[in-house]
């Protein structure tokens, strides 16, 4: 199975700003984190990363590649 990584710039309780999707993220997503249960809808994004190791590097400068906000519904 292919991981694809993102820098979410939101960080859930007890979670880690690098995700690891099952698939590539596009605007209208639902994302579900399994620690809360809640949803969030992808607003914003660029292109998944290759590893996890990419993704942390960006992580640590600050730089996000991933946008989400609360799903409401």
């Amino acid at each position: 199975m292919q991981h694809h990584y993102s820098v979410v710039g939101l960080q859930e309780p007890g979670g880690m700003n690098v995700l690891s999707l099952e698939q590539k993220t596009l605007v209208g997503n639902i994302l579900r984190f399994e620690g809360t249960g809640q949803q969030y809808r992808v607003v914003w994004c660029e292109d998944p990363l290759p590893t996890e190791f990419d993704a942390a590097w960006l992580a640590i400068n600050g730089r996000v590649t991933l946008r989400v906000a609360l799903d409401r519904r």
